[in-house]
């Protein structure tokens, strides 16, 4: 679908979002620090995001610049909330992962091979084709 095609979808999808909030049938998506980390705590408590609370900066920052930069419409509010959640349950998850085996840090790491390029520039194809080799499976 070409650019101006979309548009008017993303414009009906803002506008629904918005009467769906007004109306009560859903909540607006809450992108303060604290709402988000309820919503990916759920009934667990703030500890099982884990010891290590170096990431709380650099969230705050991000959070702040969602409220005060960023000028999100809804789906971009939504979207921002959603993918926020989900990453706070993958620490969730991997801190829980590391009190269950603390051996965890005894594994060697090797340093990691990063592709980058613009889109189009055949960086899936890369990756793929080096996926290929069994010395670089993880």
């Amino acid at each position: 679908m070409s650019e101006p095609e979309a548009l008017p979808n993303v414009r009906r999808l803002n506008r629904a979002l918005e009467a769906a909030w007004r109306s009560g049938l859903v909540p607006a998506p809450a992108l303060a620090s604290e709402a988000l980390e309820a919503a990916a705590l759920g009934a667990r408590p703030k500890e099982a995001f884990g010891p290590d609370q170096s990431w709380r900066e650099p969230f705050s920052v991000l959070v702040h610049s969602l409220q005060t930069e960023a000028d999100l419409n809804p789906l971009g509010k939504t979207m921002a909330h959603g993918q926020i959640v989900m990453a706070l349950k993958a620490r969730i998850r991997g801190s829980a992962l590391w009190r269950r085996h603390p051996e965890i840090l005894d594994r060697p790491c090797r340093p990691p091979i990063i592709i980058l390029g613009q889109m189009r520039s055949g960086t899936t194809r890369m990756q793929r084709l080096l996926a290929c080799d069994d010395r670089l499976t993880h």
